[in-house]
C-alpha cells in the first residue's frame, strides 16, 4: 500500500478539498492500492465535514486531529509520499521535512518550496487548484513506487542544499551583513 500524508490545518488555503477531489477521480484499481492520511487542525467547517464523510465513506481515507511531534514523525517515515495541496503558501514546512527524509512530495505550483523542485526529478508539481492535474500525479507515485523511492532521494539534495542549519547561518550573517552596511 502506498502511502500519501496531506497535513495542514482543515481549510481552504490548504487545499485538502482538491485532495479529495483529486483522490476521487482515481480509477478504483488504483486508488485500492494507496492509502491516504489527513492530519490537522480543524479551521473550516465544510471541509472538515467534507473530509470527515469521505474518511467514512472510504477505508483508504484516514482522518487525524492534531499529532505528537513524535507520531507525525513515525508518519513521514511511513509515508510514501508527502502531498501539499495548498492553494496558496508561502513555504511549506511539510515539504521541507519529507526532503530531510528522503520522501518525496507532490505540491501545487503555489507553494514556496516549488521553485526548488524539478518537476519528476526531486519533487512532483501540479497547477494549484487542478484536481485534474493533482490526479494525474496520484496515479503516477501509485504506479511507480520505486521511481517515487529514487525522487525521494534526490528530493534530500533540496534540504541540504537550501534548509541545512549551515546555509541558514550564512543567510542569517549575510543579512546582518547588509544591515550594518546600510
Amino acid at each position: 500500500m502506498f502511502t500519501f500524508i496531506i497535513s495542514g490545518s482543515i481549510e481552504s488555503r490548504k487545499g485538502q478539498d482538491i485532495a479529495i477531489e483529486a483522490i476521487s477521480m482515481l480509477d478504483l484499481e488504483i486508488s485500492s492500492k494507496a492509502k491516504f492520511v489527513f492530519v490537522g487542525k480543524p479551521l473550516d467547517d465544510d471541509i472538515f465535514a467534507l473530509l470527515c464523510q469521505v474518511a467514512r465513506e472510504n477505508s483508504n481515507i484516514e482522518y487525524h486531529h492534531v499529532l505528537s511531534r513524535d507520531e507525525v514523525l513515525q508518519l513521514y517515515q511511513a509515508a510514501g509520499c508527502m502531498l501539499i495541496p495548498s492553494r496558496d503558501e508561502p513555504m511549506s514546512l511539510v515539504a521541507v521535512e519529507s526532503s530531510i527524509f528522503s520522501k518525496p512530495f507532490i505540491c501545487s505550483d503555489r507553494t514556496g518550496i516549488a521553485k526548488y523542485v524539478i518537476d519528476n526529478e526531486n519533487g512532483m508539481i501540479f497547477q494549484s487548484g487542478n484536481s485534474d492535474s493533482l490526479a494525474d500525479k496520484l496515479a503516477f507515485a501509485i504506479k511507480n513506487k520505486d521511481q517515487m523511492r529514487a525522487m525521494g532521494t534526490v528530493a534530500r539534495e533540496i534540504s541540504d542544499r537550501n534548509f541545512s542549519y549551515d546555509d541558514y547561518k550564512i543567510r542569517i550573517l549575510n543579512v546582518i551583513s547588509n544591515l550594518i552596511e546600510c
